[in-house]
């Protein structure tokens, strides 16, 4: 349960359009250096807050992400202002025309990117042993608690790995 999911994915994407309009970085260079800072951020905060209330009520776990949420919006807003940001298309407003019909270039990468996403996640969760950490945990109350003693520890990283995963089809 984490509510700040919205609010990393506004990081990230706010990020991204930092890095190209002020930053001149190119789309793929700042892809590439937002979706790592996205899992730095997402590591920290599971490895440095969220992992400490294993065991604690449930409820805890709510209201810390809602805070992290409003700290998140909170930041955002001072560094990059409360104005709308637009996201440059990577795709220079191209139209492919198939048969009759004429696609945006940004369409069909949406379209694309999401289902190479699925495929990739669906051969993650079928064939890796690391898959255990989203598997549903047996006769306890608390996921966690379960998941550390079923998968060890590679199970850490998989809090910075959530973070890039549930982002990435903003970034097409």
């Amino acid at each position: 349960m984490n509510f700040a999911q919205g609010d990393l994915m506004m990081v990230g994407a706010a990020s991204t359009v930092w890095l190209m309009l002020k930053g001149g970085f190119p789309y793929q260079a700042a892809l590439i250096v937002a979706v790592t800072a996205m899992f730095g951020l997402g590591y920290a905060i599971d490895a440095l807050v969220v992992r400490r209330l294993i065991g604690k009520p449930r409820f805890s776990i709510v209201m810390l992400t809602f805070g992290i949420g409003a700290v998140m919006r909170s930041l955002a807003g001072l560094a990059w202002g409360y104005e709308p940001l637009s996201f440059p298309s990577p795709y220079g407003g191209k139209a492919l025309h198939i048969g009759s019909a004429m696609v945006s270039a940004d369409n069909v990468a949406i379209i694309a990117g999401t289902v190479a996403l699925c495929i990739a996640l669906y051969f993650f969760f079928r064939y890796t042993p690391l898959a255990c950490a989203y598997r549903p945990p047996r006769r306890t109350s608390w996921p966690p608690a379960a998941l550390a003693s079923t998968c060890g520890e590679p199970i850490r990283w998989f809090g910075g790995l959530r973070q890039p995963l549930l982002v990435s089809p903003a970034y097409l």
